[in-house]
């Protein structure tokens, strides 16, 4: 089956039928760039970073398959989508490391996969498209840290919407109803894995069928579709009865609490040659000359709104915390609008020009694709630990006495209760030694003094060990990590450490990790005294 042909460019006076291109030669592009993606993340396999975010929504999986509600008897402050996957995910193919791993590369090749064929539904240029996917993988720093991660969830779900919300456009009145009840559920779904990102797809989804007002159905469809992942999600919460303390922890604690600390500047964390630092203010550059150079044409363009949609929703879900990763996962988003922008703006031009064009972006990709080359080798050269889930290979700060600390919890009976402190809960996942507070996060601004009290009293009443990462305990790389936070040692910090001191003892010095037992008669009145 072919794409209907799009309208003739004013501009070039060329008939974009002849390039366009047949579904089955679209299927096996998508295919390749899909698998080359998979080969080039396969190295990052068993790779860790750090000990923090993946742990989020593996914790939450896992203590779900316990038998523990969500929000009331953990901390969760993403909407359930996510935790909900990992749990289903680990309920049907176990909760070993290496198959969690492999759905993260599936993750980041199905996102590569599909920003080729967006891409490629918006310019029919298989070469640009193909070059956009694969140079946002080659370099983005975040693919060589292959994570489960709520941000490439959502991106995956976002790009499969906008592909689907794309074609059903292009198909002008014959757009199925089918596809665009779909790509509201899809974008319905990246909303319930991360509330605001997800939000602004899902948005752009129902924006690109109203953009076109000639599918006043599929508009209809996509916004039915969109609605039914939150009001599945809601049904769940409220079936579980933790509606409460779900909007307390998702809504109240999100924009009170995290969005203060997070703020940084746009790129932060990027070199100054980082080519995915760019693709956002580059899509936004070609659509404003693309409207410059032909208003009439392109103002009403379904097509072209479409892609701008998404682009703007990419963009706005980079906030409060625009830093080089959330960038990189959001690009996705902005790349078919490059790709049409591109296409439109260099029809007339001679192959040799856009040859050039071409050269020269490949050459700008060279310096960080080489570093994805030798952080891949490294990676492929690391040694690995045995842990309960699995092997991993440990190549950040953790490296550093990670693994004495995985040999010695492998030592301590499954009775003993751990408290990993102030942030690693993907060691705690790992180690199969669940928290013994509800908080598996803790950070100076956005952790509240009421939940340093109640976690006190956890630690206190039921924790054997403490394990503590003293880098993420230190001010000065709290600060460096937010700029934003006011105070990295405000006072119900500074109370709650007391108490744990008061409780425990030091037993052991890993590398950057410090292992604390409880005394023998441990002290409640400790954490009134240093909280209250």
């Amino acid at each position: 089956m072919k794409l209907m042909p799009p309208p003739l460019d004013p501009v070039s006076k060329t008939d974009a039928t002849a390039n366009l291109t047949p579904a089955r030669g679209m299927a096996v592009g998508f295919v390749l760039v899909g698998f080359a993606a998979l080969l080039l993340c396969l190295p990052f396999i068993r790779s860790v970073y750090w000990l923090g975010d993946e742990g989020i929504l593996l914790r939450g999986g896992a203590e779900i398959l316990r038998g523990r509600k969500i929000y009331a008897d953990f901390f969760a402050f993403l909407p359930p989508g996510g935790y909900l996957l990992m749990a289903g995910f680990m309920k049907l193919f176990g909760p070993g490391f290496l198959g969690i791993r492999l759905f993260a590369i599936l993750n980041i090749a199905g996102i590569a996969a599909c920003a080729y064929l967006v891409c490629l539904l918006a310019s029919d240029n298989v070469v640009l498209s193909v070059f956009l996917a694969l140079a946002w993988l080659l370099t983005s720093k975040s693919t060589s840290d292959v994570v489960i991660a709520h941000q490439w969830i959502t991106t995956w779900f976002a790009l499969t919407a906008f592909g689907l919300a794309l074609y059903a456009i292009r198909q002008d009145r014959k757009a199925g109803l089918g596809q665009a009840s779909l790509a509201g559920v899809l974008g319905g779904a990246a909303a319930m894995v991360t509330s605001s990102c997800g939000l602004w797809a899902l948005f752009a989804t129902a924006a690109s069928f109203l953009s076109a007002r000639r599918l006043p159905r599929p508009f209809l469809a996509c916004l039915a579709g969109g609605l039914l992942a939150p009001l599945c999600c809601l049904a769940y919460i409220v079936l579980s009865g933790v509606f409460i303390p779900a909007f307390n922890d998702i809504i109240v604690n999100t924009f009170t609490q995290y969005s203060a600390i997070q703020h940084v500047a746009y790129g932060a964390g990027a070199p100054w040659f980082a080519v995915n630092a760019y693709i956002l203010p580059l899509a936004g550059l070609g659509a404003l000359a693309l409207l410059i150079r032909a208003p009439h044409r392109y103002i009403s363009d379904p097509s072209l709104l479409c892609c701008i949609w998404f682009a703007l929703a990419g963009f706005a879900g980079i906030f409060p915390r625009p830093d080089v990763y959330h960038i990189e996962a959001a690009a996705p988003l902005a790349l078919p609008l490059i790709a049409f922008c591109a296409t439109k703006l260099t029809a007339n031009w001679r192959p040799l020009q856009r040859r050039l064009v071409l050269e020269l972006a490949l050459i700008w990709c060279i310096p960080q694709t080489l570093c994805f080359i030798q952080n891949a080798r490294v990676a492929i050269a690391a040694p690995t630990y045995d842990t309960p889930r699995g092997p991993v290979a440990l190549l950040g700060n953790e490296r550093a006495g990670g693994d004495a600390v995985f040999n010695f919890l492998a030592t301590k009976p499954a009775t003993d209760g751990f408290f990993f402190y102030p942030y690693m809960p993907l060691m705690s996942f790992l180690a199969e030694r669940p928290q013994t507070s509800l908080y598996d996060i803790f950070t100076p601004g956005y952790t509240t003094r009421t939940q340093y009290f109640n976690a006190c009293q956890d630690v206190v009443a039921k924790a054997k060990w403490l394990i503590l990462d003293k880098t993420m305990m230190n001010p000065v790389v709290l600060r460096s990590i937010f700029p934003a936070m006011k105070n990295a040692e405000p006072p119900e910090t500074q109370g709650f450490e007391h108490a744990l001191a008061v409780n425990f003892r030091p037993v052991k010095q890993l590398g950057v990790f410090e292992i604390e037992q409880r005394l023998p008669s441990p002290d409640l009145a400790a954490c009134d005294a240093a909280l209250h």
